[in-house]
Order: C-alpha cells, then structure tokens, then sequence
C-alpha cells in the first residue's frame, strides 16, 4: 500500500509545487531578458518529467509481480 502514496508524492511535486517554482524562476530571468537561463529552467523542467515518467514505469513494469497482490485483492 505504500507504493501508491510515494507515487502520488512524487506526480503532485512535479506537476504542482515545482512547476509554480520553475515557473517563477523563468518569469524572474524573463523579466531580466534572460533568455538562455529560462529556457534552461524549462528543459530542467520537462527532463525532469520525463525522468520520473520512466522511472516509475520501469518501476511499475519491475515489481508488477509484487504490487499486483496489493492492488487487486483476490
């Protein structure tokens, strides 16, 4: 059951709480014309994302034999 909750914290930090953060940062270099520091911010974002994406389907994929039990009782 622990699985679920980690992966919940994982997907809420990436999609909510460190995009208002990125995103301030990006406006910050933005505002002074920065350019090549807000697009680094944003590729930071999207890797990131894209990171976690696989990490937690590899992970899914590796361990379905142990979280199926968990999930689907009977």
């Amino acid at each position: 059951m622990m699985a679920l909750p980690i992966t919940g914290l994982l997907i809420t930090l990436t999609t909510k709480e460190l995009a208002v953060v990125i995103h301030k940062l990006v406006a910050e270099a933005e505002v002074k014309k920065d350019y090549k520091k807000s697009k680094r911010y944003l590729s930071f974002r999207y890797a990131l994302r894209v990171s976690l994406g696989v990490l937690i389907m590899i992970g899914t994929l590796v361990g379905a034999k142990h979280l199926a039990p968990v999930f689907f009782h009977g």
